[in-house]
């Protein structure tokens, strides 16, 4: 299998854990709450993301300049 599939799946199960707590949330909390934890949740996974791939690149990446 190629090295990408897991991670689609993995993806898809996400998803779809996060469609089902949305709707399930949704006569819990406002609108504006519910948004903001989304997105804020989105934002703070991504952040942490990218900060663990600048610490793992960091070692590894080397400059070559032309000349």
């Amino acid at each position: 299998m190629r090295s990408w599939f897991f991670y689609a799946v993995g993806a898809g199960v996400l998803y779809g854990l996060h469609q089902i707590f949305t709707k399930m949330a949704a006569n819990r909390i406002s609108d504006g709450l519910g948004g903001f934890v989304v997105e804020g949740t989105a934002a703070l996974t991504i952040l942490v993301y990218l900060l663990s791939l600048g610490l793992v690149v960091v070692g590894t990446r080397q400059v070559h300049l032309p000349g």
